[in-house]
């Protein structure tokens, strides 16, 4: 099973348990439509049921048998994740990993070819999608991490095999 990091258990709120959240916005809605998320405590993904979300000012979480803020407290400051099986909106996934692929070598399919574009040097985000920044025939390009690209992520061999539209390289 695989822990996608979602956020983070900021410190407790009120006289109830509750604890406040930052959640990263790609994972407002799976976390909405959680029943239970995970922190990670001595080293293991301990799962917490969710009792109640509520936002005002701030989100705060209440999680079963947590009612007092000393309770709620010894959350405080850790990561929120949630399974890759919680997650309804893939582009959340895609966008978890990112920040992973510096260093992976981007492999276009064309036809039957399978071509080297090179090696993913940066990652930048703009408002609708992240483009990985390598060097191609000498110049720098961006190329738009999209799942609509990508067919196959090999992570042992680092690499990440796309099928891109005719002409995106020649930009």
């Amino acid at each position: 099973m695989e822990y996608i990091q979602i956020g983070y258990l900021l410190k407790p709120s009120g006289i109830d348990g509750y604890i406040k959240v930052n959640i990263e916005d790609d994972f407002m809605d799976d976390f909405l439509d959680a029943a239970h998320a995970f922190s990670m405590i001595r080293g293991d993904y301990v799962p917490f049921l969710i009792e109640n979300v509520e936002d005002s000012h701030h989100l705060l979480v209440k999680f079963e048998d947590f009612n007092s803020p000393e309770e709620a407290s010894k959350l405080s400051n850790s990561t929120l994740y949630l399974t890759s099986d919680q997650l309804q909106h893939s582009s959340g996934i895609l966008q978890s990993k990112i920040h992973h692929w510096i260093g992976y070598e981007i492999i276009s399919k064309n036809e039957d070819l399978m071509i080297s574009l090179g090696v993913i040097d940066e990652i930048i985000k703009l408002p609708t999608q992240q483009n990985a920044v390598l060097v191609y025939n000498g110049k720098s390009v961006q190329i738009p991490m999209v799942e609509d690209f990508i067919f196959n992520i090999d992570d042992e061999q680092e690499q990440i095999f796309m099928i891109l539209p005719e002409g995106l390289l020649d930009v």
